[in-house]
Parts: structure tokens; C-alpha cells; sequence
């Protein structure tokens, strides 16, 4: 029987993680130091101080998939895809303020761990390499430079948006994120005195710094990877096995075919722009989604475009049960997106 006072379900009785330290073990899986300097990977909505008992993994944030996550119970939402790429003001209807009305509606929280994630090197964006079994495995294109500093402090209440935006603007600075608590930013270690000074300018109360070095950096971080076959394939055979990995996705194809396999260059979601590095890397085949049509009349090598959606999908299921694993006393819950293409066969 349940004591009462109890919500029924079995929720109530699992210990969860403080809200700070749930994002904190996001942030080691998907460092938010490794996403591009035009992406808006981290929180997307704050909530309330709250424990995290239920957490949603998702690709994205769609009002219908967000629904449900909440009926489930999740005190946090985790899509790939951010809410937006940059700030807006939620004064149109549609589907980001629907999303936004459900999060605080529920006193929810939703993160977005987008190229974030992407580029973690042993991460689940890897996925279709662990299948093919590539050897000599390398990322495509690193993303960092080795000599990037990670900065914490504790803040009483969050920075105001002019002086994030101040500190953005600073040369050197990677990110900033100012939340109620915490300040966190990555910056290069040249311009760290110059940022430490104008952070101490805004916050005048002074500061108790928490510095560690990210050593390594473009070695364990990047884009895309290459790697290669244990043993070639005839293109035709290649293509059927990576279509089956690709729940029979139809293949879009263009560049030149070889007659043979060998070294395989992949990039989940939108990767055409490393077509040259696949080519100068002795890539024959370059797997992603989203090639456009100038793209492909310069391709140099074999291109297989299997859409934005379907390698990314799989890539947040395996991320969900990641996070299941390291999340002790939270539930977490994949739930399933929908390819936004439909393809209909001619006659």
C-alpha cells in the first residue's frame, strides 16, 4: 500500500538528482564547450529548484512529443535540436511558444545538447561506425584547439542578458551560460585575465573561480569521423548494409561511384560541407543528410544522403540509455520523434 499523501505511480519513490547536478552530468556527456559558436546547445527553459526524478530524451522538442513527455512525468525534457538558434521573443503563436507554454505550465525544464553533443568524440553521434566496425577510426573535423578553460562560480542570482552578451563578444570567449546559482563559461587561455577582470566588473561582490584546463581538446573532440572497413565491400553490398541500418530508409545518392568500399567518412544530420575533408582524407564514400543540389553537382566522391533524421534519431535513443546508465535514482525515457518527409514511389 502507499503511504498516503503519495501520488500514485512509481515516481514518488525514486530519489532523483538535484536539478544542478542532473545538468551537470549532461554537461560531462555533452560538453557544452565543444558546440559551435552559432548553436544554442544548453537550457532552453529554467524551472524551479527542483529534483529530477523523470528526465525525457528526445531528438525534438515538438509540442505533441513535449505533450507527452509531461503526462509521463518528466521534470526535464533533453532534445537534440535547441528551441531556437537564437533568442526570441515569444509574442507569435506557433510551435515554439507552445512548447514554451507547456514547460512552465508543468515547471518543467528543457535542455537542448545539440552540437554539444555531436562532437564528443566517443559519443553516440559515433553510433553507425560502432556498427560498421571501423577500423583507424578519426574525427573529420576537430572542433577545439587544446588550450580552452573551463570556468564555474557561484552566483547569487543570474547575470542579466546585456552582460552575457558583453562577455560573448570578448575575444576569446567560447560560451557563457548565467543561470540562478552558477555562472559557466569557456574561454581561451590567453584571454582569461582580460574575461576574469570584466566578470569581476559586473559582479563587484567578488568571486570564488573554479579553473580546470581542457587539455587535448582537438584530440578528443570533432565533427563527423572516417574510419575504415575490415574488409571492402562491392558499393551495391555497402549501400544494402548501411540501408538496413537505416530502417530502409530510401538512399539519396550523387558523386561518383566507386566499385569498392574501403574507407567510409559519416556525419549525422546536415554534413555536407565536409565533403572536401572526406575527399582529402581518402574517404570513398561520405554518408549524412540534408546535401543540397549545387552540393551534389560538385561532389567528388560517393555522397549517400539518408536525411537529417533517421542517424540522429538513433543517436538519442543510444544517448537515453547512456544517461539511464550514469543517472542514479532517475528515470529516463526515450521517446520517439517522426522523419518530417514522407516519400511516395512513382509509378
Amino acid at each position: 500500500m502507499l503511504p498516503r499523501g503519495r501520488p500514485r505511480g512509481a515516481s514518488w519513490f525514486l530519489q532523483g538528482m538535484n536539478i544542478h547536478e542532473f545538468l551537470q552530468l549532461i554537461r560531462d556527456l555533452a560538453p557544452e564547450r565543444l558546440a559551435s559558436p552559432w548553436d544554442n546547445s544548453g537550457v532552453q527553459v529554467a524551472g524551479p529548484e527542483k529534483r529530477v526524478r523523470k528526465a525525457a530524451v528526445t531528438l525534438d522538442p515538438e509540442p505533441g512529443i513535449v505533450a507527452r513527455a509531461l503526462d509521463w512525468g518528466a521534470d526535464l525534457v533533453l532534445s537534440h535540436h535547441p528551441l531556437f538558434l537564437k533568442p526570441e521573443f515569444p509574442s507569435t503563436p506557433g510551435r515554439s511558444l507552445d512548447i514554451l507554454r507547456l514547460i512552465l505550465t508543468k515547471n518543467a525544464w528543457l535542455y537542448a545538447a545539440h552540437t554539444s553533443l555531436d562532437a564528443r568524440v566517443d559519443g553516440p553521434a559515433r553510433w553507425l561506425g560502432d556498427e560498421l566496425d571501423l577500423l583507424n577510426r578519426a574525427v573529420l573535423e576537430p572542433a577545439a584547439d587544446g588550450r580552452v578553460l573551463a570556468v564555474g562560480a557561484a552566483l547569487a542570482k543570474a547575470l542579466p542578458t546585456r552582460a552575457i552578451t558583453s562577455l560573448e563578444a570578448m575575444e576569446g570567449v567560447r560560451r557563457v551560460q548565467s543561470l540562478p546559482g552558477e555562472l559557466r563559461l569557456y574561454c581561451e587561455e590567453a584571454s582569461w585575465p582580460a574575461v576574469r577582470q570584466a566578470v569581476s566588473a559586473l559582479v563587484p561582490s567578488g568571486l570564488e573561480w573554479f579553473v580546470s584546463k581542457l587539455e587535448n581538446a582537438a584530440r578528443v573532440a570533432g565533427f563527423g569521423e572516417i574510419g575504415d572497413l575490415s574488409k571492402p565491400l562491392a558499393a551495391e553490398a555497402f549501400l544494402a548494409r548501411l540501408q538496413g541500418l537505416c530502417r530502409g530508409r530510401t538512399l539519396a545518392l550523387c558523386g561518383p561511384q566507386p566499385k569498392r568500399v574501403r574507407r567510409v567518412a559519416y556525419c549525422p544530420g546536415s554534413g555536407s560541407t565536409l565533403m572536401g575533408l572526406a575527399c582529402e582524407q581518402g574517404a570513398d564514400v561520405l554518408v549524412t543528410g540534408d546535401v543540397k543540389h549545387h552540393a551534389a553537382l560538385e561532389a567528388g566522391l560517393l555522397v549517400v544522403d539518408v536525411g537529417h533524421f533517421v542517424l540522429e534519431e538513433e543517436m538519442m535513443r543510444r544517448f537515453a540509455v547512456e544517461l539511464a546508465q550514469k543517472a542514479q535514482g532517475v528515470s529516463v525515457r526515450f521517446f520517439e520523434g517522426n522523419d518530417p518527409f514522407r516519400f511516395r514511389a512513382g509509378a
